[in-house]
Order: C-alpha cells, then structure tokens, then sequence
C-alpha cells in the first residue's frame, strides 16, 4: 500500500549534522557567540550520534545553559538570517529531491525534529512540509524562561508528536512512511508501515540490516543546497 504520509527526522536526514551544531558555529563566526560555544555543540551532536549522551538532557542543558534570558523574537529572526545565510547549502539534495517526489505524488510531507522550532521553521517552509513539529523553548512575555515544552520531539516522545499530527491528517501511523537517521527513533520506526533509515547511525544501521529495513546513504552536501526556495504552507495543526 502506497504510503498516504510522510514523516522525516530532521537532523542528519534533511539536514547535514544537528541544526544546534550549525546554529552555534554561524553566532560565532557573526562575533555573536564565543568560540566555546560552537566547541561544545559539535561535542554535544558527537555524542549523540554515537550513543554516549541523552539527547532530552543535553537539550535541556541547552536551554537552560543558552536560551533563558533571550528574546523569543530575536532568536526567530536568527533562526531566519542562519537559514539564508548557511542553512540552504546543509541540506541533502537528495532529501529535497525526496521531498518533492512526496509532494508530487500528493502525499503530506510532515517534520518531526528533535531541533529547536526556531531552527526547524525555516526549513520546513523552503521545502513545502504540511505539518511541522520541534522541541519547543517554553516562553513567558515573549522571554525564553530556558525550559522545554513536554514531551519533547525525541525518541519515545516523538511517537507523541507524531501520532497526533497524523491524527489531524486522517491516516494511521501504519499508513505513513518514516525516514531517519536515529535508533533513538526505534519505537516510532516499528509503527509506522514503511521505515526507512537514511544517514543511520551504527546502532541503526545494524538494526535496520536485522529487520530488513530500507537504508539510504546522502552525499555531503558542500555548497549543494535547494537555494533560496520557499514555500508559504506553516505549521498548521502542530
């Protein structure tokens, strides 16, 4: 049965490494952040990708350590300017070009990430998504307090997010086609219909050869991107 959804991680499957890891390098490179910062993040993603840090911790850490204080709408805008700036050229050509063959064929093209919203945001209005779901920093009077909406987008809370942004679609999750690059996915992977992992990381990828399960490999981007393409479809219904 063709899938009627498509969900897709987005840290190592639309976009090349974390989003946090990128974000953190543009602030130091623009002399808005110490070199310190972009250090850790790219120790932060190392371990998660390996398996040697819990994903909800560290961002919590994150946003207790980075985010409490700031402006929600300054920290939009500068999810915005890295996007143009650097974000185009991190993604997959092959995860735009998989986007698009979706959307072609009339199938809801849905995000569901683990990254800050304010980093997902650009991306899922350039390629066209229907629905879109992140980690969300708490806000109080348009300031971050440094605490995180529950349950985040990760791992088991993923199942949540995306049971109910299907939910909102009509379809069962059994319907859907999910691609991603994380074990930490394993329980959304075995309740969707088709599971496919893209970019795996080792423990996947031993686990979707077990299963039997699709694997597809992206090329690193370079200075490949979609370009400054855009799309006017928000996050409705998140």
């Amino acid at each position: 049965m063709a899938s009627r959804v498509a969900l897709f991680d987005v840290d190592g499957v639309v976009l090349r490494g974390k989003g946090l890891n990128h974000f953190a390098r543009y602030l130091v490179a623009r002399g808005e952040a110490k070199p310190a910062l972009a250090m850790r993040g790219a120790w932060y993603a190392l371990g998660h990708r390996l398996g040697w840090l819990d994903g909800g911790a560290v961002l919590r850490r994150v946003a207790r350590a980075y985010l409490a204080g700031r402006r929600a709408a300054e920290l939009a805008r500068q999810g915005e300017e890295w996007f143009v700036e650097r974000g185009t050229t991190a993604i997959y050509q092959e995860a735009a070009e998989l986007v698009s063959d979706h959307r072609r064929a009339g199938t809801p093209v849905v995000l569901l990430s683990g990254g800050m919203d304010f980093l997902v945001a650009p991306i899922a209005r350039a390629l066209g998504a229907d629905r879109w779901a992140a980690v969300e920093p708490e806000v109080q009077d348009g300031i971050l307090t440094g605490r995180l909406r529950e349950p985040l987008c990760i791992d088991d809370g993923k199942v949540h997010w995306a049971s109910s942004v299907v939910r909102e679609l009509g379809v069962r999750l059994e319907e859907c086609t999910f691609y991603t690059d994380d074990v930490g996915d394993l329980a959304l992977l075995e309740l969707v219909g088709e599971p496919v992992a893209v970019n795996p990381d080792p423990r996947l990828r031993r686990e979707a050869g077990r299963r039997g399960w699709r694997v597809l490999d992206f090329a690193a981007p370079g200075e490949r991107g979609i370009g400054g393409g855009s799309a006017s479809v928000g996050n409705e219904g998140r």
